[in-house]
């Protein structure tokens, strides 16, 4: 998103093909060191809470549609549904990032 003339948001995008991106943290609620759960960003539970981790997922999609090709899967990832039922080719990736060089305060 960039601040526009209005004031108004634009969405601007970065890297072509990328068409959604979700982000879990990671909390440790036992003082162990390890993840008891992964929470949305916006999650009360958040606030003062030990971030240890994050999770991270891509859902990626060719920037033109595939004549006679249509995407009939269902993307279930982050805790949301996706049944796109158009033309163009997607992949979902994602990879947990272990927080090891943060502070212990």
């Amino acid at each position: 998103m960039t601040l526009a003339n209005g004031p108004a948001l634009d969405d601007e995008e970065l890297v072509p093909g990328v068409e959604d991106m979700q982000v879990q943290l990671g909390i440790d609620t036992d003082a162990d060191g390890s993840v008891n759960s992964y929470l949305n960003p916006g999650s009360p539970a958040i606030a003062g809470a030990r971030i240890v981790a994050v999770r991270l997922w891509l859902r990626l999609r060719a920037e033109q549609a595939e004549l006679g090709f249509t995407d009939n899967a269902t993307y279930d990832y982050a805790g949301r549904k996706v049944e796109p039922a158009d033309g163009l080719r997607r992949l979902v990736v994602s990879t947990t990032i272990q927080l090891r060089n943060r502070s212990t305060t």
